[in-house]
């Protein structure tokens, strides 16, 4: 009856409490422990595993993932969201001002603002956003893409406003101060230091470059160039927002995070951006080609692409099974992941790939080996195109490269940030953001005759080549063209490249060597700083 046994006997009951169910079902009605941890409405009893949270009274449509929600501001800017009722929260908000939204002499602008996305502005300087976004618990970061520059927060839920702000404020108030352009400058030129030595990057720039042109909206580089930083002026970069930031192509993209919520602060942050004083997005007609750059490293990074599928074509659910049925790195199932580990072992790496667009895609094969074995490692990568063209795949494995594609899909949905890029991604282009289960649904529909088809359509699409590192042994475009023609007449499986013209580009470039079994992530990859 003492203060200390009282103590004790609290303790003690309170440590039982979190036992569990099955520590605590042996334990009759405990007067002690009602007493001591109170059941509230909603929820569980203390003799039931995770006393205090809410209880199966609260809905069950409540706690599973949500639908997707759009909704439409009175400015034309999109906000979409999903919310999978986790702790951790992540929104953005997507410009329609990647680099293939550069002017001639604009060049490396969208770059420069996604690296800098949240420096100063207006009301606060570089320093004061960083220390704001730590108090109120919120990471921020930004980066660019072909299409899009992107302004991201991530935090908990409570905090889905305070990162609407802080990206409002970033988008509508960039101050553009002279030494911070400078500054972000020169950590730009330190950023290119690694980027130069990344093979993925190099094979990526070079492969749009070669299918699209160097000097094309989508061909010419995603980065910044050396020799044009001093160019991208304070001027220049505040005249490049006024003339690209435009309502009605921006998308708010939220996971995790309370729809209506979304929507309020979007509306208060950025409602009164204005619109329709932007063009739409300037076209890049795939034409194909070959892009070729010397470097020191002793290997090849090969990469052989066609005109794929687009974010609002009819054949993205083809697309996405003929990569699962390609496959690569780990998928030893796939075919080019069997090839690797079986008699191509020579090969270091070798993948399917496919990158979409608003209006064009790429998809191709990808591989890496020793600079002696560039012309067997090409030969691999032609052919399994081509062979997925000629004959249709047998029932068993479109069965698991479907399972792959929709495995894909789920586990991208399910991640808080991936999630959030094929919500903002799919709006931006006009696609429509859509539910993971209607994804999976067109999945579901395709046919290994559908599979054949689409590989056929890349074939007469014509090839783009891309070779970086040592190049000396690496075959022409033209050759592999000419042994595909070869090999399809005599109807033997083999490359089957077709080719549609274009003069080859041979870049040098100091690429130091890299990591055996790099494998190319496609060119809408996005650069990304935090603040």
């Amino acid at each position: 009856d003492s203060p200390t046994q009282a103590a004790m006997l609290a303790r003690s009951a309170l440590s039982a409490a979190v036992i569990g169910r099955r520590g605590l079902r042996t334990t009759a009605a405990n007067p002690i422990l009602d007493a001591l941890l109170p059941t509230g409405p909603g929820q569980s009893s203390p003799l039931e595993e995770f006393a205090g949270t809410p209880t199966s009274a609260a809905p069950a449509a409540a706690r599973a993932a949500g639908a997707v929600q759009t909704t439409r501001l009175a400015n034309g800017l999109t906000v979409v969201s999903r919310d999978a009722h986790a702790a951790a929260a992540s929104v953005a908000l997507y410009v329609g001002a990647g680099s293939r939204h550069e002017a001639r002499g604009e060049e490396g602008a969208a770059h420069f603002m996604g690296r800098m996305a949240f420096g100063s502005t207006e009301s606060r300087t570089h320093f004061r956003v960083v220390r704001d976004a730590e108090a109120a618990g919120v990471y921020l970061s930004g980066g660019a893409t072909r299409e899009a520059i992107v302004f991201a927060g991530e935090g908990g839920r409570d905090e889905v406003a305070d990162m609407v702000d802080f990206i409002g404020e970033a988008v509508t108030q960039p101050a553009f101060f002279p030494w911070d352009v400078k500054e972000w400058a020169h950590t730009i030129e330190r950023d290119l230091d690694t980027l130069e030595s990344n093979p993925d990057v190099a094979v990526s720039e070079a492969i749009h470059a070669a299918a699209y042109g160097d000097s094309t909206p989508l061909g010419h580089s995603l980065f910044a160039r050396r020799d044009r930083l001093g160019a991208l002026s304070p001027d220049l970069l505040r005249a490049y927002a006024a003339r690209t930031f435009d309502a009605s192509r921006m998308v708010i993209a939220a996971t995790n995070a309370d729809h209506a919520a979304v929507v309020d602060a979007a509306t208060e942050a950025l409602g009164g951006v204005a619109s329709g004083h932007a063009g739409a997005a300037p076209a890049s007609a795939y034409t194909g080609g070959e892009v070729r750059v010397a470097g020191a490293s002793p290997l090849v990074h090969v990469a052989l692409a066609f005109e794929g599928a687009s974010l609002t074509g009819s054949d993205v659910a083809a697309a996405a099974v003929l990569r699962a049925l390609l496959g690569g790195g780990e998928a030893g199932a796939s075919r080019l992941g069997a090839a690797v580990r079986g008699e191509h072992s020579y090969a270091l790496s070798a993948a399917a790939f496919a990158t979409a667009y608003s209006d064009t895609g790429l998809f191709g094969v990808y591989g890496s080996a020793l600079g002696a074995d560039a012309s067997a490692l090409t030969d691999l990568l032609s052919g399994a195109v081509a062979d997925a063209a000629r004959v249709a795949a047998n029932a068993d494995d479109v069965a698991r490269a479907k399972l792959a594609a929709k495995a894909a899909i789920f586990g991208a949905a399910e991640t808080r940030v991936a999630g959030r890029d094929l919500l903002g991604n799919a709006a931006l282009s006009g696609a429509g953001a859509q539910e993971p289960s209607a994804a999976a649904a067109a999945v579901d529909k395709v046919s290994a005759e559908d599979v054949k088809k689409f590989a056929d359509r890349l074939l007469r699409s014509g090839a783009s080549l891309a070779v970086v590192g040592d190049i000396a042994s690496a075959p022409r475009l033209s050759s592999i063209a000419a042994a595909s023609a070869k090999q399809r007449g005599t109807g033997r499986a083999g490359p089957g490249v077709a080719r549609r013209g274009a003069a080859s580009l041979r870049v040098a470039c100091a690429c130091r060597p890299a990591a055996a079994g790099a494998c190319m992530r496609g060119g809408n990859q996005m650069n990304r700083n935090h603040a």
